[in-house]
């Protein structure tokens, strides 16, 4: 991972069966070896009982607004990840 600012989200399972994604927190590479995570909220296990998370690299905000991690662009409904 390239150093600076990352978010963690974690995939939380909609009513309807589908995916949202939920912004936990944020990661800071150190400068040395390893990242600090800081939690805003706690991620909920799945069925399984595994709690994942997945850590992007920040990206800037759209000049209209803020991304709305857990809706379709288009549609608004829940859909994929909000990096696609």
């Amino acid at each position: 991972m390239a150093s600076g600012k990352y978010n963690i989200f974690s995939a939380i399972e909609t009513n309807s069966g589908g995916t949202a994604w939920h912004k936990v927190g944020v990661a800071f590479q150190n400068k040395g070896k390893g990242m600090t995570l800081a939690f805003n909220s706690l991620p909920l296990p799945n069925k399984e009982g595994k709690v994942l998370c997945q850590v992007f690299e920040d990206e800037p905000r759209q000049a209209q607004g803020t991304l709305d991690y857990g809706k379709h662009h288009d549609t608004g409904e829940p859909d994929g990840p909000p990096w696609n």
